[in-house]
């Protein structure tokens, strides 16, 4: 997904809501623009779920697994990614790895991001709701001219979401046949000036 982004393919991504809307209630959730999140209502009254991931023209840096090399100083750069880095690289970095140091995305430092995304939309909808169009812009490259085969594309595209989806999220509970409720967080790229370490 990081090459995705990288390329431009990936402009979507969807998360789960932590607070799922009791089925009832499924025609009546929405996005509320002035509050930045899920509002459905009940017999008990109003509930809303600001969206985790920001609104519209917040910002949001991307975290990645990559290596880090010491320095003479004893501090650690530059950083290398795995994303873009090559079969050959990788081998030597594991080889040589008594001078770098592995850093899973989770621990990247602030001062090695080197993607940002501006939020450019925020919506709400049923995870088996997503359209082809939306696949695409999760990061499904069509393999075949869309003229010719367009209908195997539209199954090729959900399955693959389906597919990558489950990956991620079937452990935790939230399988693509349990159709969860999602943020759906639209954004773009955006040129950054390194932060300070």
């Amino acid at each position: 997904m990081v090459r995705a982004l990288l390329a431009g393919t990936k402009t979507q991504t969807r998360r789960v809501l932590r607070v799922q809307p009791h089925e009832d209630l499924a025609a009546t959730v929405h996005y509320d623009r002035p509050t930045g999140g899920a509002m459905w209502g009940s017999i008990h009254g109003d509930h809303g779920v600001a969206c985790p991931f920001g609104r519209s023209g917040d910002r949001l840096w991307v975290r990645e697994n990559g290596w880090e090399r010491r320095g003479a100083s004893g501090t650690f750069e530059p950083y290398y990614y795995d994303a873009t880095e090559t079969e050959s690289g990788q081998a030597y970095l594991r080889e040589h790895a008594h001078r770098f140091r592995r850093r899973p995305s989770i621990h990247m430092p602030r001062w090695a991001c080197r993607l940002v995304l501006e939020v450019t939309g925020v919506r709400v909808e049923r995870l088996q709701g997503i359209s082809f169009t939306d696949a695409k812009a999760e990061g499904f490259e069509p393999r075949y001219d869309l003229t010719e085969l367009e209908e195997v594309h539209r199954d090729a595209a959900r399955d693959w979401y389906m597919d990558l989806w489950d990956s991620l999220n079937a452990k935790r509970g939230y399988s693509w046949s349990l159709n969860p409720w999602v943020w759906v967080v639209e954004f773009r790229r955006v040129e950054q000036v390194k932060a300070a370490a």
